[in-house]
């Protein structure tokens, strides 16, 4: 990497200037390992002669930082999560923290609430049963196996949910993970692994005995689906469908968007709306949107798609709107937006999963978005 084509990307990025080709190409460079030792020589230089510019305090900066190199130690999802370098996590703060300052530099400080408001601790997920009896996760034994309804359910130490393959029942049970709680994993009969997100529910089968694997999803979920020839496994939400054999995907449906996304990483899917004669495929690394249409393009960043199932949130121009959304189910607080332009707007941001909301807050009003935290309540 020529450390010259970096500043000089580097300086369009921060001017506004940079176009998509550009921009696509500096963060290629800062996603590149290989330039982790050229990156680092620059980051003490850039400090000193950007960020003063913009009167961020030290203590902003030494928790920008602190924020990114937790985010580091960060585990992989499965085996298709590619981590970024330590140095170009903190390169990628720097634009974040001198360029976001551009987004409303007419914003006052804003104080924040005194109560702070941590990152979820532990898992709160329950199991719905057909009969509408409920059971928390952290009530089932990691010593042995729970038995109802005909299914196994093991619980591991990490809080993940295993139900046995012998199962033959076909009584339908719910996972919900409300807002609040950290991500559960689940592995199906089938062996097929699930990662649901906070403020998420997904109802499926105790056995799959019928021609296909279905489940429904409302909210956020990670799938690793087990390959089997002659049982498609189909994820249902509403019209929209999505069918696999065997394959790695996202799918985001929560209730107050009004599309179903999905982004695949490994495999294929067919996805459709609820019309039989309307279908398309996707690809690994396409990302689709299905409504009243079937909307498909190359995924803008499949990291930022997955990174709820990391240590990190990873916004690669998010909406404001979105970015509240997301840290409401997190940390389970009520979000209220008062300037719809603003909430319009978007932002690109790595931060800390683990950091208390007030940290979060902190960070995105030094990089000059208006936001406050009161009464319990994020407010754009």
């Amino acid at each position: 990497m020529s450390i010259q084509r970096f500043e000089y990307l580097f300086g369009l990025y921060l001017s506004q200037t940079i176009t998509d080709a550009q921009r696509n190409e500096l963060m290629e460079m800062l996603s590149n390992p290989d330039n982790q030792f050229i990156i680092q020589s620059r980051i003490d230089e850039l400090y000193d002669d950007i960020l003063p510019q913009h009167s961020l305090s030290d203590d902003k900066i030494n928790s920008m930082l602190d924020t990114i190199l937790a985010e580091s130690k960060r585990p992989k999802v499965y085996s298709f999560r590619r981590i970024a370098t330590v140095a170009a996590a903190v390169a990628a703060v720097v634009l974040i923290a001198v360029s976001g300052y551009h987004f409303s530099r007419n914003t006052e400080p804003q104080e924040l609430a005194k109560t702070e408001i941590k990152a979820p601790s532990e898992i709160i997920a329950f199991i719905t049963l057909s009969n509408g009896k409920k059971i928390a996760v952290s009530e089932i034994s990691p010593e042995g196996a729970t038995h109802v309804e005909g299914a196994e359910i093991r619980r591991r130490k990490d809080g993940s949910i295993l139900y046995g393959e012998g199962a033959a029942s076909e009584q339908v049970h719910t996972l919900e993970n409300p807002a609040g709680s950290r991500i559960v994993n689940i592995q199906l009969s089938d062996g097929s692994k699930i990662a649901l997100n906070s403020g998420s529910k997904i109802s499926y089968p105790v056995a799959f005995t019928g021609a296909e694997r279905k489940v429904t999803l409302s909210g956020e979920a990670l799938f690793d689906i087990a390959h089997r020839n002659n049982q498609p496994f189909i994820v249902q939400k509403g019209t929209a469908a999505i069918k696999v054999l065997g394959t790695v995907f996202n799918v985001k449906a929560y209730e107050e968007n009004k599309e179903v996304e999905v982004t695949l990483l490994k495999g294929r899917v067919s996805i459709s709306n609820g019309n039989p004669k309307v279908f398309k495929i996707l690809k690994p690394g396409q990302h689709a949107k299905i409504g009243s249409s079937l909307d498909v393009s190359d995924a803008p960043d499949i990291d930022a798609a997955v990174s709820w199932n990391t240590e990190t949130f990873i916004f690669n121009n998010e909406r404001i709107a979105e970015i509240g959304n997301t840290l409401s189910r997190w940390y389970n607080v009520d979000l209220l937006v008062t300037d719809t332009a603003s909430a319009n707007a978007t932002f690109s941001g790595i931060f800390n999963r683990q950091s208390s909301l007030n940290e979060t807050i902190g960070l995105l009003q030094a990089a000059g978005v208006n936001v406050k935290l009161a009464d319990n309540k994020i407010i754009f």
